[in-house]
């Protein structure tokens, strides 16, 4: 305790307070800072989530018919499509992406997709899970025991 604090003066008393006044000022400043530090990290955060949103929103909602039945009108196109996972295949060549059988719920369309090995393992995707694909539609790019299939669907996200 310093000389001011332990003796009971007038003087005392205003050097208690004159530090007191300190002592919350610079709690306040603090609280400010961190407040400020706080609201910054949630902007920040926001605006990621936004930003991935938005980009998320840029693709179009299809059904598997529709990609099936038309695949060149969502050539190059970003698409989502939801279906069941029927029938997984690694390529033996390429590691890194696994083709995936995409169909609907009564089997009457169905679509290639090609997924990637760390996307498969992160959302447990096993024959029968239902997912949606996010990604760009392409046709005639991919050959897959021996024949090239009308279409199929590059994967960017899974859901």
């Amino acid at each position: 305790m310093s000389y001011l604090t332990t003796h009971n003066t007038p003087s005392s008393k205003t050097a208690d307070t004159d530090s007191d006044s300190k002592s919350s000022s610079i709690s306040a400043s603090i609280d400010s800072s961190v407040s400020a530090s706080l609201d910054e990290s949630v902007k920040k955060q926001n605006e990621n989530s936004s930003t991935k949103s938005s980009y998320r929103s840029k693709y179009k909602r299809v059904s598997l018919e529709s990609f099936t039945d038309n695949p060149d009108k969502y050539d190059q196109k970003l698409i989502k499509v939801a279906g069941t996972v029927t029938y997984i295949q690694r390529n033996s060549d390429n590691n890194t992406m696994d083709y995936i059988v995409l169909s609907n719920s009564d089997n009457t369309a169905a679509t290639v997709a090609e997924v990637e090995v760390e996307d498969m393992h992160s959302h447990h995707i096993s024959e029968g899970s239902n997912i949606t694909i996010l990604g760009g539609g392409l046709t005639k790019t991919v050959k897959l025991n021996g024949k090239t299939l009308e279409s199929d669907i590059i994967e960017d996200f899974v859901q």
